[in-house]
């Protein structure tokens, strides 16, 4: 009788020993899944953070080639003013060389900033430039800059020391223009701001040829 208490007495201990382990080991599989699906899911955000910087990146340098393309050509509607205007939400300039960036050569062309509940968009259109009868309207848009962010467009002003809000081509050119990008949730600034200088280039002016606005070199003159 001794021998069949020991017997069931050792079989009592495998099977509770067996039950322990088991639990282990479900306890174990289970933070494993559980720090897998952790590791899966932040290395998910981080690729989409890489990937929206790798987009922030390329369509920074959109924007500074396009203002880059600015040159300074005489307003019909304002004589002695460039076809220069910007806001805050916007900026318009003629950038008539610009072949490589636009789909017509001869270009005025808008950068857009439109928001909506997930941020904001910077877009851009282009029309050809005007001739002295009719304005033609804008083309397609094309979207540079997308994300979760807020941003806003500053003026160089002539004197070369503060930015201001807006500009107007009537008082002729800034000495730059500047692009602030910033987190829509925290206000944190996402990249430097992106300052174009406007360089002094060939002024240029409008002839008409078949009806049509062309724009040509007429000497050179620094920007105001």
């Amino acid at each position: 009788m001794s021998a069949l208490r020991d017997i069931d007495r050792q079989g009592g201990f495998v099977l509770i020993e067996a039950v322990v382990a088991l639990a282990i080991t479900s306890l174990a599989l289970l933070m494993m899944v559980t720090v897998g699906g952790m590791a899966a899911q932040e290395f998910g955000k981080g690729q989409a953070r890489t990937e929206m910087l790798d987009a922030l990146e390329a369509g920074t340098r959109e924007v500074r080639r396009h203002i880059d393309a600015f040159a300074p050509l005489p307003d019909f509607a304002r004589p002695g003013g460039v076809l220069f205007e910007g806001r805050p939400d916007r900026v318009e300039f003629a950038a008539p060389m610009a072949a490589a960036l636009t789909d017509r050569r001869d270009a005025i062309v808008q950068l857009a900033i439109v928001e909506d509940g997930a941020g904001a968009a910077l877009v851009r259109y282009t029309r050809p430039l005007p001739d002295a009868a009719a304005d033609a309207g804008w083309g397609e848009p094309v979207t540079l800059l997308q994300g979760p962010w807020r941003m806003r467009f500053f003026y160089l002003a002539s004197t070369g020391a503060d930015w201001l809000d807006a500009w107007s081509g009537a008082t002729g050119v800034p000495g730059g223009v500047r692009l602030e990008i910033v987190d829509e949730a925290s206000g944190a600034r996402v990249t430097p701001p992106i300052v174009v200088p406007l360089r002094a280039r060939a002024v240029l002016r409008c002839v008409e040829t078949d009806g049509t606005c062309e724009a040509v070199a007429a000497g050179r003159e620094r920007s105001s």
